[in-house]
């Protein structure tokens, strides 16, 4: 937990200092913008990745329901 905190904290304080460096050439609003979007497209990239990592080949899972005969 120690070393994901760590390498949490670490990427936010670089993303916020990318983000800075980019405010200084661009306006504001479209640094945040930019951020939001990127942001929410790595969620989406990653997010698509783990469900097709989860799945089996043979076709859709059900984690939840009874275990089969």
């Amino acid at each position: 937990m120690t070393l994901v905190s760590t390498g949490l904290m670490t990427f936010q304080g670089v993303g916020m200092a990318l983000a800075g460096l980019a405010a200084e050439f661009l306006p504001v609003h479209v640094v945040v913008t930019g951020a939001a979007a990127l942001g929410a497209a790595v969620v989406v990239l990653l997010f698509a990745e783990l469900r097709a990592a989860g799945r089996p080949s043979g076709g859709p899972g059900n984690e939840t329901g009874p275990p089969g005969k």
